[in-house]
């Protein structure tokens, strides 16, 4: 374990460490009716039924050293749309002459290869 968070601190020269992680089965709700907005002395309100719209997927990373976020939702959670993320990966970070070589990291990728 220090030797990942160490990687995290201190990458190798000319490297890119990335954290890599993915939620699958978001469920992306709607409210049936618009929030009342807030009013003087009053809070805004939302209602308490929503209608459903499927679920998506959240690919992320994060670079620690200068905290850019990359993330991507996708409709489906197979390893195709796993590597269209990988090659968004490639042209934010390497195609673009910011590292030579990267270490990815992922805790608990489940992708059904």
């Amino acid at each position: 374990m220090t030797d990942v968070v160490g990687l995290y601190l201190n990458p190798p020269q000319q490297a890119i460490v990335l954290c890599v992680d993915e939620k699958s089965q978001i469920q992306a709700l709607d409210r049936t009716q618009p929030g009342l907005p807030i009013k003087p002395g009053r809070c805004g309100t939302m209602t308490h039924d929503y209608k459903r719209n499927g679920t998506t997927t959240l690919l992320a990373a994060l670079e620690t050293l200068q905290g850019k976020v990359v993330g991507e939702c996708h409709e489906r959670h197979r390893h195709q749309e796993f590597l269209k993320f990988l090659y968004r990966l490639d042209t934010c970070f390497w195609q673009c002459g910011l590292a030579q070589f990267g270490i990815l990291f992922w805790p608990t990728l489940s992708l059904g290869f």
